[in-house]
């Protein structure tokens, strides 16, 4: 881990939560001049929102910023992590 982040959305749904700290991470590896990304997070249905056509999707705005960020120019990779082995994560959500 290069960089870590915590901030306080103020509610919403888990998906909500995921897809805009997802987006914010993108943004700051962008603005840091990251260029190889692995990205690991622990819901398959938030992986599998981004690689399908959410088009009519409740959550289709921050997953079209999503899908904006990963059609740049740089070589990202994002897999599946369970969520035993995301602790890190899971303690910054506590202090959001």
């Amino acid at each position: 881990m290069l960089k870590a982040f915590s901030m306080n959305l103020g509610g919403g749904s888990i998906t909500h939560v995921e897809l805009a700290s997802i987006k914010r991470g993108l943004c700051i590896s962008w603005d840091m001049g990251l260029r190889k990304l692995v990205i690991q997070i622990d819901s398959v249905t938030t992986i599998l929102l981004i690689q399908v056509d959410t088009s009519s999707h409740p959550h289709r705005m921050p997953l079209k910023s999503i899908r904006r960020f990963l059609a740049l120019d740089w070589e990202i990779t994002i897999g599946h992590v369970f969520r035993e082995g995301n602790f890190v994560v899971d303690y910054l959500a506590s202090l959001g």
